[in-house]
């Protein structure tokens, strides 16, 4: 006689069963058949599942599927989660970095290497565009100098050549570099910016401002070399000479403005000369000073150049005779 109340099992884990009509009848618990991976149905199938749990697990690409991220597309692939990275998210708008994706860490951003060219400028060592690391005194070829390696900082020559009349005096013929270039950077809304120059520092030139879109900078040897972008514009004045110095000597200075600047971030450069060259009769030497009738030129006098916005750079003299 059947007896429904009895009780019987089966070998799968995924079923309940019951006695029915004197048959062991089971009954699926899908439930109990989930593998965490949302590209599969579960099901309790004992004819089609694993022997012991009854579970099957079917691939289904057409289920949805996540991760945590949010630079990946995914999918279902062969019951697999596929990443696929999608680098475009991961733009941060510094041309000086490589912005990747990574399935586990996200967006990475790295470095690019230091004086890789970017918008207008070039990278420095923390990942950021800059047109010049601050203002920059160059030779006319744009390159940093230094004429004396012997002294702390950048040195240029001063070259005095020995007169025939006075006895033992020297006249100032020439300077190596033998003209110079103040460099700098305008960034704001159009306008003016104001440079101060050192004594005895001019223009030189008929156009001695000069505006570009941007600069580089090349690695020469021991030197570094600006390298302009496109050329914006120039401008013919304010021409200076030493009559605009208040005070005419060493360590006197003279600031002026330079108007009608675009909006925007440029590389303004500006042409320049030692003013004293073949200007004064004679000096005389003590140590390796120039005295002259007024002033003395000293061995290794700092000259400053700066700008509110780039700040300062310092040259020297030295002095040869």
């Amino acid at each position: 006689m059947n007896d429904n109340t009895n009780t019987c099992s089966d070998t799968a884990t995924c079923t309940d069963t019951a006695c029915v009509a004197g048959v062991c009848t089971p009954t699926p618990v899908n439930s109990r058949c989930d593998d965490l991976n949302v590209c599969t149905d579960d099901s309790c199938n004992p004819a089609l599942g694993d022997p012991t749990t009854g579970c099957y697990f079917e691939n289904d690409n057409t289920n949805t599927c996540t991760d945590s991220v949010t630079c990946t597309d995914t999918a279902c692939v062969a019951g697999y989660v596929l990443q696929l990275r999608v680098n475009s998210r991961c733009d941060d708008n510094n041309d000086c970095t490589d912005d990747l994706c990574d399935t586990v860490e996200g967006c990475l951003h790295d470095n690019l290497p230091p004086g890789t060219p970017c918008d207008g400028g070039y990278c420095t060592e923390s990942g950021q565009c800059e047109f010049l690391p601050g203002s920059m005194v160059t030779d006319s070829s744009l390159c940093t100098f230094d004429m004396n390696s012997g002294q702390t900082g950048d040195q240029f020559n001063l070259n005095f050549q020995k007169n025939r009349q006075p006895a033992n005096t020297f006249k100032l013929v020439s300077s190596n570099p033998g003209q110079f270039y103040y460099n700098t950077v305008y960034d704001g809304p159009g306008g003016s910016m104001t440079v101060t120059l050192p004594y005895p520092f001019v223009t030189q030139g008929a156009t001695p401002i000069h505006v570009y879109s941007g600069v580089t900078i090349s690695q020469m040897a021991n030197k570094q070399c600006l390298v302009p972008g496109s050329e914006i514009t120039g401008f013919k004045s304010p021409q200076i000479t030493l009559s605009n110095y208040p005070t005419k000597s060493p360590g006197a200075t003279n600031t002026f403005t330079i108007n009608n600047l675009p909006a925007g971030k440029y590389y303004v450069n500006i042409h320049l000369d030692y003013g004293l060259k073949a200007t004064l009769p004679s000096y005389t030497k003590s140590a390796n000073n120039a005295v002259g009738p007024t002033f003395t030129i000293f061995d290794l006098s700092p000259y400053t150049f700066s700008d509110p916005i780039m700040g300062s750079d310092t040259v020297q003299n030295n002095n040869r005779f």
